[in-house]
């Protein structure tokens, strides 16, 4: 392995103004980050790979995106969603988007939803993960 290639692939979310990079090796594969640069917005891409470079999970925010390791295994992801609403002045509005995912153990837990009317709320991260 000595720089050679081991797969290679070209996912969907790809274009001239797109970065592609792996931030985490899993044991059971690995976890990329896909940001691609728009003329009217971001797009971030979380994308969870087998060890040949199939998808095996992946989501996305929109808007203005970031992605923040909180620790060794979690990860946020912050931006905007679209929503489906039932009334029609509401639909395809973009909501405020948190989503904290545990990778501990190669599995992806997705364990606070913080989207749509709930930013009131609030989640506070500090330095030493607490």
């Amino acid at each position: 392995m000595n720089g050679d290639t081991l797969w290679s692939k070209r996912y969907d979310y790809s274009s001239s103004n797109s970065s592609l990079c792996k931030i985490k090796r899993l044991d059971s594969g690995d976890l990329l980050l896909i940001r691609r640069y728009g003329i009217y917005q971001d797009i971030l891409k979380l994308i969870k790979t087998d060890s040949l470079g199939n998808i095996i999970w992946k989501t996305g925010v929109g808007g203005n995106t970031d992605l923040i390791q909180i620790n060794e295994n979690e990860i946020a992801l912050t931006g905007f969603s679209f929503v489906d609403q039932p009334e029609p002045e509401f639909d395809d509005l973009m909501w405020p988007t948190l989503e904290i995912y545990d990778f501990t153990n190669g599995e992806n837990t997705f364990y606070y939803p913080f989207q749509y009317m709930n930013w009131a709320q609030g989640k506070s991260l500090t330095y030493d993960g607490s």
